[in-house]
């Protein structure tokens, strides 16, 4: 047998004697290097690795053997290490969670700390979103949508939208106050406006949603 496979038999044969330890760590670690010069010390008289290892005995009966001689104060510091060590890895599967959450669940953003909206250009691509819808351009409205939206670009439905306020809109009066807000999820960013327009005849919401394009991805009104 090679020295690397020795070094790693002996390695494997030390660590799993160590699980077994109701000791500290740092006595764990006195025993590893004791038991290592003990086989070292054998092998280097002519025995084979795994002979020595065969006559010393199991993991478990020289475990046992050291654990009869280990003080309660010994065993306390081995249960108390076990417990930092569960903590560490629930609050590390806790933070891996968080992060999931983090990344699936969506989270605003003022658009002043945006990194790809600004207000003047969301003012700008809102109001003219909303011109076009006034005007039933639905064609113009598919050129500025994304494909979600370009596929329920249908005129029958925004019609019937459209008709639940009124058969006449009249024209375009004014804009109440618009607020906007950036929404980050799931690695999408999307800039969301909503915004109450007065027309002659009725008033209408508008809550309006972008891509990072300024491509139209979501229309709602009320």
């Amino acid at each position: 047998m090679n020295d690397k496979m020795s070094e790693k038999l002996i390695n494997e044969y030390m660590n799993k004697i160590a699980k077994k330890l109701q000791c500290s760590k740092g006595k764990r670690e006195e025993i590893k290097k004791q038991i290592s010069s003990d086989i070292n010390a054998e092998i280097e008289g002519g025995m084979n690795c795994k002979e020595v290892i065969k006559r010393m005995g199991t993991p478990e009966e020289i475990a046992e053997d050291f654990n009869h001689n280990f003080s309660d104060e010994d065993k306390k510091k081995r249960k108390k290490e076990k417990w930092k060590k569960r903590i560490s890895i629930i609050a590390a599967v806790i933070v891996v969670l968080a992060v999931a959450v983090y990344w699936v669940f969506p989270k605003p953003i003022a658009i002043e700390n945006s990194k790809y909206f600004t207000e003047e250009k969301l003012q700008s691509q809102t109001e003219y979103i909303i011109s076009l819808v006034a005007d039933d351009d639905y064609d113009a409205l598919e050129e500025n949508s994304n494909e979600s939206m370009q596929a329920v670009m249908n005129p029958e439905p925004w019609e019937a939208a459209k008709n639940n306020f009124g058969s006449d809109w009249g024209e375009l009066q004014s804009y109440g106050k618009t607020y906007m807000s950036e929404i980050s999820q799931a690695g999408k960013h999307l800039a969301v406006v909503q915004t109450n327009v007065s027309f002659e005849n009725v008033n209408v919401t508008f809550t309006i949603s972008f891509d990072k394009d300024m491509k139209l991805s979501g229309l709602y009104m009320k």
